[in-house]
Formats: C-alpha cells, structure tokens, sequence
C-alpha cells in the first residue's frame, strides 16, 4: 500500500520551462536596451542558460567552481558573457540589471500546471506528500514561495542543501526516514530519467516517469505518463 507520494518540482508539478523561457526573453530585452548593436543579445541568453545549468568548459568550471555563492556565480558569469562577447568594461549596474530582469519575469511566470492545485488537494487526503528537487536554494526557495508550495505538501527536500542531489539515493533515503516510511510504501514521479528514475529507482522506491513517450520508460520505470495529472490512475493500480 504506497503511503508516500514524492514528486518532482520542475517540469513536474510546476512549468518551468515556460518561466525560464520568459526570463531568457527578459535578459535578452534588456541586453538590446543596454547595448543595442554591441552585444548579440540571443548569444549571451543562450550562454547565460547554460551557464547556470552548469554546462560550462573546463576553463569555465576553474573560473566558477570556487564560487560557493549561487547568486555571486550568476553576477561574474554574466560580467564574464559580457566581457566574451566583446564589452571591455561592464558596468556593475548594468549586471544587477540583467539578473534582475531574469529573476523577475522568471518568477512571474512560475506556476503549477493547471489543475495541479487540486490534485494536490486530492492526494493529501489519502497520502503524505513530498516534493524533492535539485538546484540551489538561491533559485528553488524562491520558486517554492512563489506557489505557496509548503501549502500542499508535507516535506520539500531541496538538492542544494543536501549533500548530494538527485540521483543520489542518499536523498531519497532521507526523505522516507522524515516520513518514518519504507521503500515499498512510497514512489517517486518526475520527469527526469537520469534524476527521478533511475535515483528513485536505486533507492528502491516505485518510480513513474513523465515523458511523451513511453519508448524507453520499461528500461527502468515502472510506470510513464504523459501528465502528472495521470498519476492518480497509476496510485489505483498499486493499490488494487
């Protein structure tokens, strides 16, 4: 009988890829405002999104990775983007600027699903519900916030304050602990393969997939929908 439902925040519960998009759209405004001409403004979104995905060069990692400061890393990457693509001198002001203009219109946009709301609703009546998410507190306590997230759930476990993130099983692991649960009285639903389910899965928890197709999903989950509103059929299922 599963107990303990534990979920996924991004791109799971909530759509973060629509905010992020918004908030890439913000930077490049306010690039084309700064520096009209000067700066390929969709070059340095699209640099400034993988830098704080972390998909940085070897060079880059020895120039950042001592940064422990998630907010301090994101200032010096955009005053190093900058400087890249040929602005000799960035003014401090302009790089307060560009990160504001990020952090603003990403978290307008950042929302549930529709009808995630009173799926939660639903499930807390029956079940105890966790959220566990990567990334750093900088970014995902101001997402949790901006959808009054601990409302709906009982725990939120936060990668970054962790000592290791998702897949690690070490996280998982805590989670069921903090819910004085077994293995095989919860499951784990997100949209990352390398993340959700295959960390979910070496825990020993249940694991259901979010991905358009099903192709790869019996590799390792033991269940793939196409929507976390579909998880309600699946919690039927096990519980037959």
């Amino acid at each position: 009988m599963i107990k303990v439902i534990s979920f996924d925040l991004d791109d799971t519960l909530c759509d973060t890829k629509l905010a992020n998009q918004k908030g890439l759209d913000a930077i490049e405004c306010k690039i084309n405002f700064l520096y009209a001409g000067l700066i390929d403004s969709k070059s340095f979104s699209h640099s400034y999104n993988e830098g704080i995905h972390r998909r940085l060069t070897l060079d880059e990692e020895a120039l950042f990775y001592p940064i422990s400061c998630e907010r301090s890393f994101r200032l010096s990457l955009i005053k190093y983007l900058l400087k890249k693509l040929g602005l000799a001198l960035p003014r401090e002001d302009d790089i307060y600027a560009i990160q504001l203009a990020f952090d603003r219109d990403r978290i307008k946009y950042f929302d549930f699903y529709p009808d995630v709301k009173k799926l939660l609703i639903r499930l807390k009546r029956h079940y105890r519900i966790v959220v566990i998410t990567n990334g750093p507190t900088f970014s995902q306590y101001a997402k949790i916030e901006a959808v009054n997230l601990k409302k709906y759930v009982e725990l939120i476990l936060i990668g970054g304050e962790e000592p290791y993130e998702k897949p690690h099983m070490s996280i998982f692991h805590k989670a069921l602990s903090l819910m004085v649960c077994i293995v095989t009285e919860a499951i784990h639903i997100g949209d990352s393969y390398s993340c959700d389910i295959i960390g979910g899965h070496n825990a020993g928890l249940k694991t259901v997939w979010i991905t358009p197709s099903s192709n790869e999903a019996q590799l390792v989950a033991d269940y793939s929908i196409d929507s976390v509103l579909s998880i309600e059929h699946v919690l039927s299922e096990l519980n037959a």
